[in-house]
């Protein structure tokens, strides 16, 4: 996808380094960070969910070095420099411990090494939709919902980043946004799959009936096939320097 493009972009990947994926889940990112930093290069990526982990060992175009470990609250498994680039996506909003987590990146990280912070923030998604105001509820409710396998959440947590690094031992970062759009509702697509994640949640909340929500996706995929569809959302990112 686009956005992934944007992240690796950020990321300033060359050959030889060491990198850690923080919060690699099913492995989307290691194959291609692979490609970048080449067979010399040492890749590890670190999950909470052992499940996720053994989906990512099946890729062995990746040839990453993957460990089990809650990163919240908890010492990262290495050492002091060991790392040129880490890459955090999408995972800190369910970190409760969030500073802690930052600085345990900045003592991983060689001097001038990079850390990626990122995080789409949920919250501005928008769709154009004949359902104005109950598209609105659908995003603030998916936005607002910790679900049962998070113990912290928060929809918003894109835009909170920079004040995030600014209380960490980083001293240098610039702030970036990416502004993800598409024009049609389809699997595969960004706007699709949120769809999917948004309506699963509000499917339990006793506020929306069900019918409601029915005519809300078949709505989206009328409006995609007439070419007046339209989804964005935001991916915003601190890149920070040690």
């Amino acid at each position: 996808m686009e956005f992934e493009d944007r992240i690796l972009e950020w990321l300033d990947l060359a050959g030889g380094q060491a990198v850690l994926d923080l919060g690699c889940g099913t492995g989307k990112f290691l194959s291609r960070i692979r490609r970048e930093i080449g067979g010399n290069g040492y890749l590890a990526g670190v999950d909470r969910a052992p499940e996720s982990i053994n989906s990512a060992k099946s890729n062995a175009e990746a040839a990453a070095e993957l460990f089990v470990q809650d990163i919240d609250g908890a010492s990262l498994a290495f050492p002091y420099g060991r790392f040129d680039r880490i890459l955090c996506h999408n995972v800190i909003e369910c970190v409760a411990g969030k500073t802690a987590l930052i600085s345990e990146c900045h003592r991983c990280l060689r001097p001038g090494g990079k850390l990626v912070l990122s995080h789409h923030d949920f919250d501005t998604a928008v769709y154009n939709s004949s359902h104005k105001d109950l598209t609105r509820d659908i995003v603030h409710c998916f936005s607002d919902t910790t679900q049962k396998w998070q113990k912290v959440s928060d929809g918003q947590t894109g835009r909170k980043l920079g004040g995030l690094i600014a209380e960490s031992p980083f001293t240098h970062f610039k702030r970036v946004t990416h502004v993800l759009t598409e024009y049609d509702y389809a699997p595969g697509a960004y706007g699709f799959a949120y769809s999917q994640w948004a309506l699963a949640i509000a499917g339990q909340d006793s506020r929306f009936e069900q019918s409601r929500l029915d005519a809300w996706q078949k709505d989206l995929g009328e409006l995609s096939a007439k070419g007046a569809y339209y989804f964005s959302i935001s991916l915003m990112a601190v890149v920070a320097q040690k």
